[in-house]
This record gives C-alpha cells, structure tokens and sequence, in this order.
C-alpha cells in the first residue's frame, strides 16, 4: 500500500472516529466484495477492461472504493444475517444442542433481571459500558477490561466471516442471474455462514459464563443505576441466581 493510501486511511478513521477494528472490518469486506465479485463475473468482461479501470481509479480510489463498498456489504452482512442469527441463537436454538438455550448472554439477562430481548441488548451494551470506565482491579475483576477486548475482537473477526459468506451469495445470486455456474459460491457462501453461526454462539455463551461470574446482584445495580427497570417483578430473590444455579450455567459453558 502506498503512503498516499495509508495517510488516506488514518485521515479516513479519524474524521470519521473509526477504530482500528471498524477501519479492518470495513477494508476487509470491500476487498473481499471487489475480489470475488470480480472474479465471479470475470466471464462477461475482457481481463484488459478490468485492469484499465484498477489503473484508471489508482491506489487513492481504490482504497476509497473498498471502504465505500465495505460499508455497505458490513451495514447488510449486520442486518440480514448477524441481527436475525443472534436473535435465533438467543431465542430460538434448542437447549439439547447448546445445554441450557438460556446460558447465553440475553438469555441470562432476560431470565434472571426480568427484561425483555430488545432490552437485554440494550442491558449488554450498558455492561460493556460500566466495564470501559473500570480498572481491572475494580469490581468486576472476572469480567476485566482485558477480557471484555478479547470477546469484542473476537466478534470483530466473526463479523468478517458473515460478511465473506454474504459476499459469496450475492456471487452466486449475481452468477445465476447471468445464467452462470454458481454452485461453488453457493458452497463457500454456506460454508462461511456455518463457521460463523457456530463460532458465534461459543462466543454468546462465553459472555454468559461470565454474567454468571459477576453475580446478577451486581449487575442489577448497575442497570438500575442506568435507569434500566425489570419488565415483572423485582431484580429482588429471583433474579439473582443461587451458587448451585451459576455452577451449572458455568459448567455447561466453554472457559472465557
């Protein structure tokens, strides 16, 4: 990459208040759509038209061009797939597959401080929050700042498996409407969106492991400082877990 790209980059995350994982993600799937969208439709144009325009657009307009398209297949990739599939894994996975369906993250929060889902989402983000302003030797040591940055790296690298699975069925959609071969992109589409899923839920349930070691007693108190109230009931007796309950959560869960 050239200085002229990376100067555009830095300057591009700045305006624009990007971090280092939004900047990645966006690039990420522009290059991933430009290249398999290229080669997906390579038979309906001529090598030599495809190498005018790279040289045509520069280093500059291709940077630009791939976070311009990265946008726009992430802002997709987020509301037709990750959206609806952390909606599914919380609400509608069977519990034999999983253990306990509730010992993942909304799951826990809706069970146990009596919120709806649309909240409990909400409820999460407040956490992740309260967690940012805290030092490590604070009181939430077992949910750590350093903790908390490696489940949130671990979604931003999840995130581009959904995208390049959402990057091969729109191929696969474009070859078959070109009347083009297509099974392959359907495979690798289906593929990806696999490995994501799965990934994805060891990640929730890794987050649900530690909801459970923090202690809902805690995190009551934290939600009801952010104005958070329980749908029903109380966050009183209930809601909070008894040690034979988190040990089972725990139990039936991966190690953060």
């Amino acid at each position: 990459m050239s200085d002229k790209s990376e100067s555009l980059l830095s300057k591009f995350a700045s305006d624009f208040g990007l971090t280092i994982h939004e900047l990645l993600r966006y690039a990420f799937a522009g290059t991933v759509g430009i290249l398999v969208m290229t080669l997906a439709l390579s038979p309906l144009f001529k090598l030599t038209d495809i190498q005018d325009s790279a040289k045509t657009l520069g280093s500059v307009g291709l940077t630009l061009s791939a976070l311009s398209i990265g946008v726009v297949i992430y802002v997709c990739t987020r509301q037709l797939l990750i959206f609806p599939i952390i909606y599914l894994l919380n609400i509608l996975w069977p519990g034999r597959l999983l253990g306990k369906s509730w010992s993942l993250r909304q799951q826990l929060l809706m069970k146990e401080c009596r919120i709806g889902y649309l909240d409990a989402e909400v409820a999460y983000f407040v956490l992740r929050t309260y967690r940012e302003k805290l030092n490590d030797s604070e009181d939430m040591p077992l949910w750590s700042a350093h903790v908390q940055e490696q489940l949130y790296r671990q979604h931003s690298e999840n995130h581009l498996v959904y995208s390049t699975a959402f990057v091969f069925a729109i191929a696969a959609g474009a070859r078959v409407y070109f009347s083009l071969p297509f099974g392959w992109y359907f495979f690798w589409a289906a593929l990806f969106l696999m490995c994501a899923v799965l990934s994805d839920a060891q990640i929730l349930r890794r987050e649900g492991t530690l909801l459970c070691k923090v202690g809902f007693t805690k995190i009551n108190e934290i939600l009801a400082n952010a104005g958070m109230k329980p749908n029903s009931a109380t966050s009183q007796g209930a809601a909070t877990p008894s040690p034979t309950q988190s040990n089972e959560y725990v139990s039936q869960t991966d190690p953060p």
